[in-house]
């Protein structure tokens, strides 16, 4: 880089020059006596000078007594450094090190200037700052400037080093002109492409290349700003200019920036990449406009941007994103082939989502609303509508309808709001197309199983939609309704209620008071301090101060009778403080007692199997529970729950080491805890136990389990017209069963009942389905892949043309495609909405 001219030039030989001041109270670098001052002329060591003493040479008369009052101030000595100057000066390199732009730590050798060989020779000819001077404000603020934007890293230093590229520089004295500043980046690139004229694209390539920067043309006052510097850095022929010179060996094709239709869109006052970011990260987020245009000014603020995004602008920004995401899924609706719809109402609010595929070569360009919506993906997914619950109504009798009625008429409210541009102002710009095509190809309806929902499904089936094949319950809801024996039995529910869900029982007792909870948290750490490997008796490695016990939640029958388990001998613990402190009231310590009593070896091993079974029916809903379920999984997941069940509690595995259960955790550390006193009392958590009460619990937990595995078999029969969809479950070829008889003919009625629903022959789909299973289980990477991510349908849609093609023999596909879109459109829940596709 050239070297930087002095913007101020030196007085002339004739005119008087002042006599500069030693120590100014403004100084940046305050001077310092130095050593060879304080040694007199025979080189030994003088006395030092005093604080407010001057240095006066040994022969120099000494100042009158009349000009004692008037002589100069302490900071204008010579010599001297006043405490002001040094506290100021060490203010300034503090504000200079915390203010230094990101990526100036480099060391000043590792500043690298570019063409240096010629540094300009013209001034200014001020000798004072003229703030109507370019050179001058360069001259006062170019080296900041150079350090933060007027520069970039590159890894072009000795052994891979970073070093710091600076670009901004001034006109080199070779060039005719006025002074003036600009990009040696974009000089060098620019003279490159000059040089090869003989491509077009080249040629206009060169031409937008040739800008102010790259001619060094930046001269006015108005461009000598750091907003001006930070808006060329970002540019794009200005990163292609730097790409080029990071990477010379790459063609100059590859270095081609977009095309000059789309960098037009950015031109002029309108929103640039960073803002619609922003409008998106406010739009995600739980904030306000207010909030959000506040954030957008602190960020342009540090970004040294001149202009911020208003609450306004990002509101149109949002609306037109909006719209642009709702015209996406018209053409989504107007290319399928199967919709299916998943309805969630809950309280306040009603949710529907949607999931779409299209067959391959189905989808037309003149249906979509814009070419690139013509390529549209295999499958969609989304939102269709987010509706209030409780619809406003015009007057009394309307209260008197049907529940079941006005969740039918929210469905054809959604897709007609959906089918209503943004801003439209009557309904003759409603796309009927879309409201059709959405009524005509709805195959299936997912809801939570109530019998409003059902209701709900049987009214829009007879009025709009016309070719409905399935009504799914939601599995997670069957699952939570399938743990209900655990809460009725006897022991289990006696247990629930003394520690969770009667008034004063143990855990809430313990949520509610913080006396409680200081008290507990002491007890853990404690136990902590006394274990040899600084761990709680259950394992934990931090003390708790509640179970996070929600009465509401589902997962509270788990997660909290868990760590209730691991944590029994603190709780013991407390209980007995409890009992045994005379400052609480006696009605306390009386509950306290009681509940200590209780807390024997029966207890211990319900507290232990509660968790146990609440956590298998907990891991079977997760299963159900998430974004996308594959139907064709839920026959195998069902069998392997049940299986499970019957070898943990009907076998009596739960209570092996091996199994690592809660109920062999519980009953280990009973067994470990000594005695606990209270008072004059003495209780001990592992008491006598005989043989024939272990086998009553024993006996109490088979029987919930008896009855959670009718439930579930009642709720997910083998024969249900859903479960057919386990034809399309490749780990259930594996292994040799592709090959059993008996396996292969109850799989191929589960493909003609498919057949039969979609009203498809049975003989050729069933040879199309037999020659894509083979090819399909060859291929040992993808199944496997499939059984790891328990989803069967990314590699049953390269029946429909996407990914790996497939080597069909002598003719193509014509029936199986249709069953597998219909397969692959299927949402079989409504419970979840995380990461959807919005």
């Amino acid at each position: 880089m050239l070297a930087s001219a002095a913007c101020y030039a030196q007085p002339a030989s004739g005119q008087s020059k002042k006599r500069p001041r030693s120590v100014s109270n403004k100084s940046d670098n305050p001077p310092s006596v130095s050593k060879s001052s304080q040694r007199g002329t025979s080189g030994t060591r003088r006395k030092p000078m005093c604080r407010r003493q001057t240095a006066v040479p040994p022969k120099a008369k000494a100042v009158p007594k009349s000009q004692s009052a008037t002589r100069e101030p302490l900071s204008r000595r010579p010599m001297v450094v006043p405490p002001k100057a040094k506290a100021e000066a060490k203010r300034k390199n503090q504000r200079q090190r915390r203010d230094r732009p990101a990526g100036s730590d480099a060391d000043p050798e590792e500043m690298v200037e570019l063409d240096c060989s010629a540094p300009p020779t013209t001034t200014c000819g001020h000798t004072s700052f003229t703030a109507s001077c370019p050179q001058c404000w360069f001259g006062r603020h170019g080296t900041d400037w150079q350090q933060s934007h007027g520069s970039f890293l590159s890894r072009q230093g000795v052994n891979g080093r970073s070093v710091r590229i600076v670009w901004l520089q001034q006109k080199p004295s070779g060039m005719p002109g006025p002074w003036a500043l600009g990009c040696a980046v974009c000089n060098a690139w620019s003279k490159k492409l000059e040089g090869n004229p003989r491509s077009t694209a080249l040629r206009r390539l060169s031409q937008r290349v040739s800008t102010k920067w790259a001619r060094y043309e930046i001269n006015k006052l108005s461009q000598m700003q750091a907003s001006a510097v930070q808006l060329h850095a970002k540019s794009q022929i200005h990163i292609a200019a730097v790409k080029a010179f990071e990477s010379p060996d790459l063609p100059l094709q590859a270095l081609l920036p977009r095309s000059k239709s789309d960098a037009d869109l950015l031109k002029g006052a309108v929103p640039q990449p960073p803002d619609w970011l922003a409008a998106f990260r406010a739009a995600q987020s739980p904030v306000s406009f207010l909030k959000a245009e506040k954030q957008c000014e602190t960020a342009a603020y540090a970004a040294i941007r001149s202009t911020y995004t208003k609450r306004r602008q990002m509101k149109q920004m949002i609306s037109v994103m909006t719209e642009v995401t709702r015209q996406k899924k018209r053409a989504a609706i107007l290319n399928a082939a199967h919709i299916s719809i998943a309805i969630d109402d809950r309280s306040p609010y009603r949710v529907v989502r949607f999931r779409t595929v299209c067959l391959p070569g189905k989808a037309r360009a003149d249906e979509s609303e814009s070419p690139s919506e013509s390529a549209s993906p295999l499958v969609h997914e989304g939102i269709l509508a987010v509706l209030n619950g409780c619809l406003p109504v015009d007057n009394m009798e309307q209260l008197d309808d049907d529940y079941s009625e006005k969740i039918a008429e929210s469905i054809k409210t959604a897709i007609e709001r959906l089918a209503t541009p943004l801003g439209s102002e009557s309904d003759s710009d409603r796309d009927v197309r879309v409201i059709q095509s959405f009524y005509d190809k709805v195959t299936s309806v997912s809801t939570d199983g109530a019998k409003s929902m059902r209701k709900c499904t049987l009214i829009c089936e007879s009025q709009v939609f016309k070719n409905l094949r399935f009504a799914l319950p939601d599995r997670a809801h069957q699952i939570r309704r399938a743990s209900i024996p655990l809460t009725l039995e006897k022991r289990f529910r006696s247990f629930w209620d003394n520690v969770f869900s009667k008034r004063h029982a143990l855990v809430p007792d313990l949520q509610n008071s913080a006396q409680w909870q200081m008290r507990f948290q002491t007890m853990e750490n404690e136990l902590k301090s006394q274990s040899q490997n600084d761990e709680l008796p259950g394992g934990l490695k931090k003390a708790l101060r509640t179970l996070s016990f929600a009465k509401q939640r589902f997962d509270s029958c788990s997660l909290p009778a868990s760590k209730f388990v691991l944590l029994l001998q603190p709780f013991a613990l407390l209980l007995a403080h409890q009992a045994s402190d005379q400052r609480l009231d006696a009605q306390t310590r009386w509950r306290s007692q009681q509940m200590l009593r209780l807390m024997d070896a029966e207890l211990v091993l319900v507290a232990g199997l509660s968790a146990d079974f609440s956590g298998e029916v907990l891991k079977f809903v997760r299963q159900h529970d998430i974004r996308s379920h594959d139907i064709s999984r839920t026959l195998q997941e069902r069998d392997q729950f049940l299986h499970r069940l019957d070898t943990l509690f009907i076998q009596g595995h739960i209570l092996d080491e091996d199994t690592e259960s809660f109920a062999h955790m519980a009953c280990r550390n009973a067994i470990s805890a000594g005695p606990i006193q209270f008072g004059d009392n003495m209780h001990d958590l592992w008491g006598p136990m005989g043989k024939q009460k272990c086998q009553e619990v024993m006996t109490s937990i088979q029987a919930v389990t008896d009855s959670c595995k009718s439930r579930v078999m009642a709720d997910m029969s083998v024969n249900d017209p859903e479960m057919a969809f386990a034809v399309f479950n490749l780990e259930g070829w594996l292994h040799g069963k592709a090959a059993n008889p008996e396996y292969r003919q109850r799989h191929f009625k589960m493909l003609r009942r498919l057949c039969r629903v979609l009203k498809l022959p049975y003989e050729p789909t069933a040879l199309e389905f037999e020659g894509v299973l083979a090819e399909l289980l060859d291929d040992t990477d993808s199944v496997n892949q499939s059984v790891a991510s328990a989803d069967n349908r990314p590699i049953w849609a390269r029946v429909l043309g996407a990914g790996k093609p497939l080597r069909q023999c002598n003719q193509e596909l014509e029936h199986l495609p249709k069953l597998v879109a219909f397969y692959m459109s299927i949402l079989d829940g409504e419970c979840t909405l995380l990461h959807i596709n919005y």
